[in-house]
């Protein structure tokens, strides 16, 4: 019986490996595929929309690939969540969200807006430390240090990279 439970764990292991690489190559598919990539729609949103990009993410919506965006508008103190077809380029507004003063003028958004360090500038550095295609990135605080975790798309599967807005260091993230 013992024998079997190990057996069927292992199974089980396996099967779901093999699944998390069929994601890495249906992902990869999607993106050669996309007639906008996502570096490109990340400089397209940051020149459209004013403020501050704190987010990137790829999502499927209705079947289609998208890309989901935060940017931080201090000027409006709004928090907007764009989309845009990763096919089409047709971009819309999904959410708004209006932030504290409180909020804007906490230390993750004081260095957003003050490093010099923006979403595509962080990829950039990313992307020296670990060549790959960008998949999600997110302004993150964390023990006092705020940074860009970046995820990016390798040969390998997905690394995660943070880059530290101060510095504007990229960092890749061991596996574990």
């Amino acid at each position: 019986m013992r024998l079997l439970k190990e057996v069927i764990l292992g199974l089980f292991l396996v099967s779901t490996a093999a699944l998390a690489g069929q994601d890495d190559v249906v992902m990869q598919l999607a993106i050669e595929n996309a007639k906008i990539k996502p570096e490109q729609a990340v400089v397209k949103i940051a020149d459209h929309y004013p403020g501050y990009l704190s987010s990137f993410g790829i999502d499927d919506e209705d079947g289609k690939m998208v890309y989901e965006f935060g940017i931080i508008d201090p000027k409006d103190s709004v928090e907007l969540e764009v989309i845009m077809d990763a096919d089409s380029g047709k971009i819309w507004l999904d959410e708004k969200d209006a932030l504290s003063s409180k909020t804007l003028k906490s230390k993750k958004y004081q260095l957003l807006m003050n490093s010099g360090m923006t979403l595509e500038k962080a990829v950039q550095e990313a992307k020296k430390v670990v060549p790959g295609q960008l998949l999600e990135a997110e302004l993150v605080q964390e023990k006092g240090i705020v940074f860009f975790e970046i995820e990016l798309l390798t040969d390998r599967g997905d690394r995660k990279v943070i880059v530290d807005l101060q510095s504007g260091k990229p960092i890749p993230v061991t596996r574990r």
